[in-house]
């Protein structure tokens, strides 16, 4: 989800029902005032499965996941396989360094 903060956000936060991300964090001016723009979502731990979960799920409702991996399954949307495949691939790494993980 697209949201705006009026000073620059960390990209893990706990909060007191679990833990926002944040990515794709770009300074702009709405209405001359600077905000930062970023994308969000919530996980319900700081721990690496739960962060890639929330990165994918973001995108990816379950039912979503499930039809793009039986389709690939009876070799139909190639192309949709490759877009999850792609953001799959980015939700680790993303998670990765956002955890420190490296």
């Amino acid at each position: 989800m697209e949201v705006y903060h009026n000073v620059q956000p960390v990209l893990l936060e706990q909060i007191s029902v679990g833990y926002v991300i944040r990515w794709n964090l770009e300074e702009t001016t709405i209405e001359g005032e600077p905000k930062w723009k970023c994308e969000e979502t919530m996980a319900t731990s700081r721990t690496y499965e739960a962060v890639v979960s929330a990165l994918i799920h973001s995108k990816y409702t379950v039912d979503q996941e499930l039809a793009t991996i039986n389709n690939h399954l009876l070799g139909e949307d190639e192309d949709e396989w490759a877009a999850y495949q792609a953001w799959r691939v980015w939700a680790k790494g993303y998670a990765r360094n956002t955890l420190n993980l490296q």
